[in-house]
């Protein structure tokens, strides 16, 4: 298996004293072994990200329907037709289907329904705990993934929290109490991860219901040979959506198909079953969660 050095990606491995450096406050167990740094890697806000382009989209006269359902898709050489809940219609030359784990029962409506992981089983592949604390004084500014906590800065001082070996507890049909033991094991993880956090407390502890293709990798493409609905849907979404962006609309725009899209066509999940799949490697793997 190649490695991301043998891929020619961008990391550095960094010693302790580097880290607290860049983070102060981290306590790092001396049972640690190697540190590795991504520095071409950015941090991406989702809110402030979807209020950017929602603004840049108005100026350019798009219209947004809050809180209507999709009852319907056609297509027709040429075009592509919505049916709404609120009984109205949309016609436009194409439809993108950016809808995470809903993707499968709209691309149904066109025969073609996208072999997807369950995110409403009680799963740890299809949903995880998510935990958000009160404002902490603690100078993280990129993703930190550590053997018992993943962290990312949520704005506010608030961080987000994750730690993916609880996740085999994580049910999307029971809501999760911030003082019941998940919430009290993250806490506890916070607190030994990092100086400052000794009187943290959790806002919020949700289970997320992550969009994953059944064989873990993105599905982006024409959904039919009509070329006219669209597909995109992966696992981390938000993070490659500046990517996706601008590749999409290049396919969409220019027909110029990139080629780094090129193994994730849709096609290969269509009519097919979750249990199609081997079982999604990267679930062992911290960042892929």
């Amino acid at each position: 298996m190649e490695s991301l050095a043998d891929l020619e990606y961008p990391l550095k491995q960094v010693s302790q004293r580097e880290l607290q450096q860049f983070v102060p406050e981290i306590r790092i167990p001396p049972t640690v072994g190697e540190i590795w740094h991504f520095p071409q890697e950015a941090l991406l806000y989702p809110s402030i990200l979807m209020a950017r382009l929602w603004s840049e989209a108005r100026s350019h006269g798009a219209l947004l329907r809050d809180r209507t359902d999709v009852v319907d898709i056609a297509e027709a050489p040429g075009v592509t037709t919505l049916q709404l809940s609120d009984g109205s219609h949309w016609q436009g030359d194409y439809c993108v289907l950016a809808t995470g784990r809903w993707t499968p029962s709209l691309t149904s409506m066109l025969g073609a329904p996208l072999a997807m992981i369950d995110a409403n089983q009680a799963t740890q592949i299809g949903c995880g705990f998510l935990a958000l604390t009160d404002p902490q004084y603690v100078q993280l500014r990129s993703n930190l993934i550590t053997p018992e906590l993943n962290v990312r800065p949520d704005g506010g001082g608030r961080l987000l929290l994750q730690a993916p070996d609880l996740d085999y507890r994580a049910d999307p049909a029971t809501q999760t109490d911030v003082d019941g033991y998940i919430g009290r094991e993250i806490l506890a993880r916070l607190r030994r991860l990092f100086d400052n956090t000794d009187h943290a407390h959790i806002e919020k502890l949700v289970v997320g219901q992550r969009s994953r293709p059944a064989d873990g990798l993105p599905a982006v493409g024409f959904l039919t040979d009509m070329h006219r609905t669209y597909v995109v849907v992966t696992h981390s979404g938000m993070t490659l959506a500046p990517l996706l962006g601008r590749l999409v609309a290049l396919e969409l725009m220019l027909s110029k198909r990139d080629p780094l899209l090129e193994p994730y066509s849709p096609a290969r999940l269509i009519n097919r079953e979750a249990r199609d799949f081997a079982a999604i490697a990267t679930i062992h793997f911290p960042a892929a969660q």
